[in-house]
């Protein structure tokens, strides 16, 4: 339930009409955040090498009562987002 909370407070700060957008950075997510991490790479012999570790984000629309919310979310949040609502059924 706290996914709901947090998504009913974005639409009362986004809302434009029935459809809320938010609004943040490509490659992060917009409820919790997570974003592109650095690490390095390591070989058998010890080699350093730089890489990124990018969040599984994805563009969805989830339709939250009367209000319908878009936005970028990370796969953990969508699910968590999906089972709440449907718990709430």
């Amino acid at each position: 339930m706290a996914m709901i909370r947090k998504m009913t407070e974005i639409i009362s700060i986004f809302k434009n009409g029935t459809y809320s957008v938010i609004i943040t950075a490509m490659m992060s997510c917009s409820l919790c955040g997570k974003k592109t991490q650095i690490g390095r790479n390591r070989s058998h012999a010890q080699n350093r090498s730089s890489r990124k570790y990018k969040a599984n984000v994805q563009k969805v629309s989830i339709k939250v009562g009367d209000d319908k919310l878009s936005g970028v979310f990370c796969a953990k949040c969508i699910k968590k987002i999906r089972g709440e609502l449907k718990e709430k059924k």
